[in-house]
């Protein structure tokens, strides 16, 4: 079995939270300012190639069952921030 990991790139992934929801709630936020942390989208609302990549591989780490969840509620966390996708 893999050993879980508890960060990626220095963010918390809340691998050892139990409560699924919070679990849940807690990466979606951590993404949201992941994205928002990116140099470019404080200038342009852009996300940097290097920003990116950290979203991804984040998202990587998420527990395969839950991805899709998270996934949702980032989507849904951006809109709230006044986000959008790009035509």
């Amino acid at each position: 079995m893999a050993e879980l990991e508890f960060n990626y790139k220095g963010y918390a992934l809340f691998s050892d939270v139990e409560d699924r929801d919070l679990r849940i709630q807690n990466q979606a936020t951590v993404m949201a300012n992941i994205f928002e942390d990116s140099p470019d989208v404080k200038d342009n609302r852009l996300v940097s190639k290097r920003g990116t990549t950290i979203l991804f591989g984040y998202m990587d780490n998420v527990f395969p069952e839950d991805r899709t969840v998270v996934l949702s509620l980032f989507e849904r966390k951006m809109k709230e921030r006044g986000y959008s996708y790009a035509a």
